[in-house]
């Protein structure tokens, strides 16, 4: 499936691909997804002449959780630990099992697209900008996760998750992303949910993610729908 994106007015490509959103998204039949190896090719193509300048394949190959073997643990220590306490909450039926920034790998579990579990890498309060991009280059994922039940226990009558996660990002320029709590931006509360590249690597400095929960059936998104789950501090270096 051949698919064109732009690129903004600072001349920084916009289109993010997360998995396993991609896998599902892509495959011929969502039903019956396309479990086996995938390539994403990537070029930089010349408007104009229309001739690709530069490329870049990547190799990717997506299995069910019953054919794959040992699977990792939701959340494991990377190799300084992990420096994020995860505080006691709880929110009717949904409470709070992890949290972290690093680097880490995301895998899906079972059938269910909201099956999947994290292998965390790395996990520290600080990272510079050279080791975010290495951990993109060696396809891993530099980001942000919160840990919550398994998905079965938090359904609605649609068989949907029951809740939703939303966050507010504290730049080092005191700008704010996801203030706003009607455009915030959103994902179901699977387990895990992650906050892949959502931290901007031209701004180096002290950022502050802020976690919120909200029940995805209400009717309204004012801030009073929303839950604070609390905020966690890292500090991304030149």
């Amino acid at each position: 499936m051949n698919t064109q994106y732009g690129f903004n007015e600072q001349g920084y490509a916009e289109q993010v691909f997360g998995l396993p959103a991609l896998f599902y998204e892509r495959s011929a039949n969502r039903a019956n997804p396309s479990f086996g190896p995938w390539k994403i090719r990537m070029a930089l193509v010349e408007k104009d002449s229309r001739n690709e300048v530069s490329t870049k394949e990547y190799s990717l190959n997506f299995v069910e959780a019953k054919t794959a073997s040992n699977p990792p643990p939701s959340v494991q220590a990377g190799k300084s630990g992990n420096p994020f306490p995860v505080p006691p909450f709880k929110y009717q039926r949904w409470d709070l099992k992890g949290w972290g920034v690093g680097i880490y790998d995301e895998v899906v579990t079972g059938p269910d697209s909201y099956d999947k579990q994290i292998k965390v890498l790395e996990t520290r309060k600080a990272f510079s900008v050279k080791e975010a991009m290495n951990a993109w280059n060696q396809r891993h994922i530099f980001g942000a996760w919160l840990t919550g039940p398994a998905v079965s226990t938090y359904r609605n009558s649609n068989n949907n998750p029951l809740y939703l996660f939303g966050y507010i990002l504290y730049r080092p320029n005191g700008d704010a992303d996801g203030k706003n709590p009607q455009s915030r931006q959103n994902s179901y509360c699977n387990n895990p949910g992650t906050v892949g590249f959502p931290f901007d690597l031209r701004q180096p400095g002290s950022y502050r993610l802020q976690y919120f929960v909200r029940e995805r059936d209400k009717n309204y998104w004012e801030e009073t729908s929303w839950v604070s789950i609390g905020s966690i501090d890292f500090t991304l270096t030149e």
